[in-house]
């Protein structure tokens, strides 16, 4: 019945849409509305009449012309309140010729629409532009080609709407108090205002692409360009330029809101007080990659001023601002603290104190290969100390710092003959570039890139920095120059074919709990996007890929964490050894593209497409990431498919009373439902996936099996569903459990434990994908009742012999095996191996006269177990001692001073001790699982193999009998065999082939898992067949 219900939900949501019509309105300078339709061109109308008549989604297209407003705003009641108000989610779109006909294309730079507030030769709208609409999920406004100006917002009156409050004294170009905004080759000019002269926006989301915010100016206060107060924001490609602001702000004002710019560029604002370009207040989180804030003036803080404020700067230039008393580069007060990446901060001044930096209130400035240098007096403190600034290999004053924040004595830097004012030298932005690089410390000390990514792994450095500088040109491998500007650079050759392997799922695909990260060494051809594998946790710029490697992610960097185990931080993540271990393993080059769309705590429900809960995690990180990289594709005329789809997730399912698909639902725990939620997920990522990329084949589905002290409940429902989802389906493999890796609480995984699980994926990928393999895990195929006290457990074994470990793992109490009869656990008295290798023979104190249920690796044991085979697969990776010290006796990596060991709960050990230096090893321990033998049966072969099927057990498993994949319908089984059947999971016979004849072909078979039985003399051999 829950199954039904479930399917009936899904049903629901599929229809639940209303489909409504979205229109298109055309709008002209000489349009009427009386007569026309504004169908189209040939019909316009006037955009006052479009704006009343469109609705939600639909999109306005405006021919070039000057458009005045001629309604007031909802509630207005004096002229000047006259304003363009936008009430739905629509689009505004011009720059269409005046004389706009037929299927004419939008081009702003030709055809200018403009949006002018200027009433008549006296009187100006305080607002050109209002946005009213409410918020809606995958909804914007979205303004674009057009240029607003002549808003003159310079009243202290408020009007009223839906009970939010609009100011007449703010916002001259733009004002909206809440919603999503999307803007595109806008401009934003000639506007005023009391307060935030050009845009006023407050409690949104912002997207702003190739526009400009330029010469519009404030009368009283702050935020001559643009204000943001508790706004999400993505800006690129975008000048904010020549604006003015009474007291502070010229160019951006932030309070409270989050977000980053990218392409940008902030010049020649001014102020009377504070902060000519960019002010960020009241717990702000800024990234600044590749912008160029420069030729600013202010009485103090000519750049920047940031007052509790988190930025990161990357690939990033502030030059040539001008401070008239103090702080000519800017001011860090309040607990702000910037992270400067490959930047360059130079030429900046101040007639009466530093031209650098006025340090106050504990505010901190750090360096990773950047230059803060030529500005005078380079940091002067007002409140604090220097000593909470660090400098790794950059330039600070005359000085180079080395990779581990020494300075050199022997090497000095001169800013004023060493680097260029700033200029035009390519790219979006100008930048400063590098004067005699045959003798210049900035060139001649630059590392390789295998040294920068050590270097950024230990303190999460966004990686896009190591590939291009600021410009966008390509850097030099072997020489990675100190700041944003690469003198020497080259074509960076990218192989243009693409795998993209997305790992989706809770904490453990996040990578929760790893610090330290331990691969920092990138693998050639292997990439991330933007400045993180994942794409979440503060990760930027998603038009950029940079080398794989394993960090800490931006949100872990901003937070400052805590260099111990204990701490949240996302350092390692199992994508990468999984990405690095597939490509060494490739005898032809490919790219690799490896991402994390993972959320720790989220259940299976909250994770799903059809989530009716916000923050709606698959659009938010799994479409987010293959869009991003379709789109990186697309723009770069690559190629790209993905393979495999790795799902780890379970642990919150265990719990009880977690989120559901809705709000009034909480999360399943229930096996079935479980299982059906997988296959849905599995079905909705595998079609947006061939959609996006438009490849033919459905990617892989290689699921992990929760267990750890996560597990709850002796039947270990959400374990088992994994299990048999994976028995079941084709393209569902099963990797295993991850209690063998290396963990922290039997839970979440150390550095090592990531990893290593890592290459396990890996391995499972390229036995199927890569040699044509059927991989099935470890787990039991038939459970006997030998007698009243003593159980057999045949096991499908990938390699032979089966092996009690308790030197790889911790002992477990009965090797983790658990037994009820009539749901009374029971006394085991010993558990032994079979001599055939395959089978674990389990003898019991007690007597077994009724139910019996086993159980293997269950909650009583904390999720663990001791049974595997002897795999002898080769992992590419070695075991890292957490605690290892340098030559000097010290950590190699940092330890927290109330942390005084990395180490994980357990250590692996060999026959000599604890593996340090070792490869990984790569058995396949046994899945979790539950099984019940009613009573009176003496044998139970697991359903999701052979339900209900009367196929003989394996007699015995021999070399000579193999299967062989050829292509995905034939293959070839290896021996000297009379006969051989097919059947299905059911115990249907579907094929039968006689002789030994070669290859066999499989076509007429549909997709599925089939157990071939062969019949070799007096032998009977079981095989298990993927049939894709």
């Amino acid at each position: 019945m829950k199954t039904r219900k479930f399917i009936l939900f899904l049903c629901i949501l599929q229809i639940q849409a209303v489909i409504v019509a979205q229109n298109n309105w055309y709008v002209k300078a000489t349009g009427t509305s009386s007569e026309n339709s504004g169908v189209n061109w040939e019909s316009a109308i006037s955009l006052n009449d479009a704006l009343a008549r469109s609705s939600e989604g639909d999109s306005i297209h405006i021919a070039a012309g000057t458009y005045i407003p001629q309604i007031l705003l909802t509630n207005g009641r004096v002229e000047r309140e006259k304003c363009f108000e936008i009430k739905n989610n629509i689009a505004l779109i011009g720059g269409y010729p005046a004389d706009a006909s037929g299927h004419v294309q939008s081009e702003p730079t030709m055809h200018h629409t403009i949006l002018s507030g200027q009433l008549n030769s006296e009187l100006n709208a305080y607002h050109v532009l209002v946005i009213t609409a409410a918020p809606k999920r995958d909804k914007s406004v979205k303004l674009s080609g057009l240029i607003v100006r002549d808003g003159i917002a310079d009243n202290t009156r408020r009007t009223t709407i839906d009970n939010i409050v609009y100011q007449q004294g703010v916002g001259g170009g733009l004002i909206t108090e809440r919603g999503n905004v999307d803007i595109s080759d806008c401009v934003f000019t000639n506007n005023k205002a009391f307060d935030g002269a050009g845009c006023w926006i407050q409690n949104a989301t912002l997207n702003v692409r190739n526009s400009k915010i330029i010469g519009n100016s404030t009368s009283r206060g702050k935020a001559g360009g643009i204000y943001l107060n508790r706004v999400s924001f993505n800006m690129e490609q975008v000048i904010v330029s020549d604006n003015f602001a009474e007291t502070d702000g010229g160019g951006i004002y932030l309070v409270g809101s989050n977000g980053y710019v990218n392409q940008g560029l902030i010049v020649g604002n001014t102020v009377n007080n504070s902060a000519g370009g960019v002010l960020a207040a009241a717990s702000s989180t800024v990234y600044l990659h590749n912008v160029t804030i420069g030729h600013n003036e202010a009485k103090t803080n000519g750049g920047i001023l940031l007052e509790n404020t988190f930025m990161s700067m990357a690939n990033s230039t502030i030059a040539e601002n001008t401070a008239f008393e103090s702080g000519g580069a800017g001011g860090i007060s309040d607990n702000s603290r910037i992270e400067a990446t490959s930047s360059t901060i130079t030429r900046n001044s101040a007639h009466n104190s530093a031209g650098g930096f006025i340090m106050g209130g504990n505010g901190v400035l750090n360096c990773y290969n950047s230059i803060l240098s030529g500005n005078g007096v380079e940091i002067e403190v007002v409140t604090g100390t220097i000593s909470t600034s660090k400098f790794y290999q950059s330039i600070f004053d005359t000085q180079y710092y080395n990779v581990n924040g020494k300075p050199d004595s022997q090497i000095s830097f001169d800013a004023d003959i060493m680097l260029d004012s700033l200029r035009d030298n390519g790219g979006f932005t100008p930048t400063c570039k590098i004067l005699h690089p045959e003798t210049n410390p900035v060139n001649t000390e630059g590392l390789t890139l295998s040294e920068m990514t050590l270097l950024a792994s230990r303190y999460g450095l966004p990686g896009f920095v190591f590939l291009k500088d600021q410009r966008g040109k390509d850097r030099l491998t072997s020489n990675i120059a100190i700041g944003a500007y690469q003198d020497s650079v080259f074509t960076r050759p990218i192989h243009p074919d693409f795998w993209h392997f997305i790992i989706y799922g809770q904490s453990l695909a996040e990578g929760y709990q790893s610090y330290p990260s331990i691969t920092s060494e990138p693998v050639p051809n292997n990439y991330m996007i933007g400045s993180n594998v994942c794409i979440n946790n503060g990760n930027r710029n998603f038009n950029q890929i940079a080398p794989l490697f394993s960090s800490p992610t931006p949100d872990d960097v901003e937070r400052n964490f805590t260099r111990s185990w204990t701490d949240a931080s996302k350092c390692e993540n199992s994508v990468v050894g999984a990405a690095n271990h597939i490509q060494n393993k490739l005898t032809q080059p490919i790219s690799i593209l490896a991402t994390s769309c993972a959320t720790g705590g989220k259940t299976i429900e909250e994770l799903s497409k059809h989530s009716q809960r916000s923050p709606y995690y698959y659009h938010r990180d799994f479409i987010k990431s293959i869009s991003s990289a379709a789109s990186f594709i697309k723009r770069n005329n690559y190629n790209i498919e993905c393979p495999a789809i790795f799902w780890i997730q379970g642990e919150q399912n265990y719990s009880r009373n977690q989120p559901g698909l809705i709000t009034l639902n909480g999360s399943t725990t229930d096996k079935s439902e479980y299982k059906n939620l997988m296959l849905t997920l599995k079905n909705d990522m595998q079609s947006d996936i061939m959609s996006l990329y438009g490849q033919q084949e459905k990617p892989l589905f290689i699921t992990y099996q929760v267990g750890g002290k996560y597990i709850k409940g002796f039947e270990q429902n959400i374990a088992m569903a994994q299990l048999e989802a994976s028995n079941q389906e084709a393209d569902i493999i099963c990797a295993g459990p991850v209690y063998l890796m290396t963990d922290r609480d039997a839970g979440h995984l150390d550095p090592n434990g990531y990893r290593w699980f890592g290459e396990m994926l890996a391995k499972v990928f390229y036995k199927t994908y890569i040699e044509k393999e059927t991989f099935t895990p470890l787990q039991p195929s038939k459970i006997t009742k030998e007698n009243n006290h003593t159980l057999r457990i045949d096991y499908l074994v990938p390699c032979k012999p089966l092996v009690l470990d308790t030197l790889l793992v911790a002992f477990e109490k009965d090797f983790g095996f658990a037994i009820k009869n009539n749901g009374s656990l029971v006394n085991i008295n010993s558990v032994t191996l079979h001599e055939n290798g395959e089978s674990v023979l389990i003898s019991c104190f007690d007597e077994l006269n009724g139910d019996i249920e086993i159980a293997y690796a269950g909650q009583d044991v904390l999720g663990h177990g001791n049974l595997r085979d002897s795999d002898p697969y080769q992992s590419i990776y070695t075991y890292v001692d957490l605690d290892g010290k340098d030559e000097n006796g010290e950590y190699i990596f940092e330890h927290d001073a109330n942390n005084t060991s990395l180490h994980p709960r357990y250590e692996p050990r060999d026959e000599n001790g604890v593996i340090y230096g070792k490869p990984y090893p790569l058995f396949n321990f046994s899945t979790h699982f539950y099984y019940k033998l009613p009573a009176g049966a003496t044998e139970l072969i697991p359903p999701s193999l052979l339900d209900n099927t009367d196929i003989p057990a394996v007699k015995e498993n021999s070399s000579a009998v193999k299967l062989i994949h050829h292509d995905y319908c034939q293959i070839q089984i290896s021996g000297d065999w009379r006969h051989a059947h097919f059947y299905d999971v059911s115990g249907k016979l579907c094929q039968e082939t006689t002789n030994n004849t070669g290859i066999i072909n499989t076509g007429s078979l549909v997709t599925g898992i089939y157990i071939i039985q062969v019949f070799e003399n007096n032998n009977i051999y079981n095989l298990k067949y993927l049939r894709l």
